[in-house]
């Protein structure tokens, strides 16, 4: 994948899922959107920001930065792997979870977003676009 076209995947029922889009030449070169469910079942939407050098992606678990997370391209694979591996397996659903050590300790829980469905695919779909972005 050498260029960020925009793209949305609905599922079934015409509920996004899925963006992706080009990206802000200063704060990244590709975008995508995905969205999976909280532990109570909401609608949640994690960003993935592919860095403008290509070298790692940014997660922006919610939406924000709390628990945010930078994968090197090792990382981006290894889950890449994981999930297809999953699918291949009749996986139905991958649920990731996001710590960040120091909130951890004052009681703020982690957060976990589990992806199912049309959402997996999305997740799939963004992973692999991510290793081959960042080769």
């Amino acid at each position: 994948m050498n260029d960020c076209t925009a793209r949305i995947r609905t599922d079934g029922l015409n509920r996004l899922v899925l963006a992706r889009h080009a990206g802000v030449r200063a704060h990244f070169a590709c975008r995508w959107c995905l969205k999976g469910r909280d532990a109570r079942g909401h609608p949640i939407t994690t960003i993935f920001d592919l860095a403008v050098d290509r070298r790692s992606v940014r997660v922006h678990p919610g939406a924000v930065s709390t628990h945010s997370v930078e994968l090197n391209r090792s990382a981006v694979d290894a889950l890449a792997r994981a999930c297809a591996a999953g699918r291949a397996h009749v996986v139905d659903t991958v649920r990731l979870a996001f710590a960040e050590g120091p909130q951890a300790t004052l009681g703020i829980e982690d957060l976990a977003i589990v992806y199912r469905g049309a959402a997996l695919l999305g997740l799939v779909e963004v992973l692999e676009e991510l290793s081959q972005a960042m080769r």
